[in-house]
């Protein structure tokens, strides 16, 4: 399947940002129950931007994987924190990796997070079951 030039960026972008739509299954299940005070804890699960509520979001799943879909897009990559406040993501996007470094604050409700080199924020919120 060949991507259009112009969503390659776009997603990229998504990414960098902490934002794509869940896989349509998983939406039916509960999010977990928020644990632990740790960032590593407290990232778990599934988030959305606050600006797009309900057309994007991202899961964070405990073994360091990551879950990102964007309309009929979908990627799986990994994640993994450098420090209490820098996250690295790793994802293959048309057979190339690509890695970036991501600032990150995270409550139990709010996840906000920056690009590294970047002065742009994005807040995202928890996904709650409805």
């Amino acid at each position: 399947m060949r991507l259009c030039p112009v969503l390659v960026p776009a997603v990229l972008g998504l990414l960098a940002a902490l934002c794509a739509p869940a896989f349509a299954d998983d939406n039916k299940k509960d999010p977990p129950a928020v644990t632990g005070t740790k960032p590593q804890d407290l990232i778990l699960g599934k988030w959305e931007p606050v600006e797009e509520k309900g057309k994007s979001v991202v899961e964070f799943l405990k073994d360091g994987k990551l879950k990102v879909s964007a309309d009929q897009l979908a990627l799986e990559g990994t994640y993994k924190f450098i420090d209490d406040k820098t996250m690295e993501i790793k994802v293959v996007f048309g057979g190339k990796e690509e890695t970036v470094k991501v600032k990150v604050t995270v409550t139990k409700d709010e996840l906000v997070t920056q690009k590294e080199g970047s002065e742009t924020k994005e807040k995202l919120r928890r996904v709650v079951a409805k």
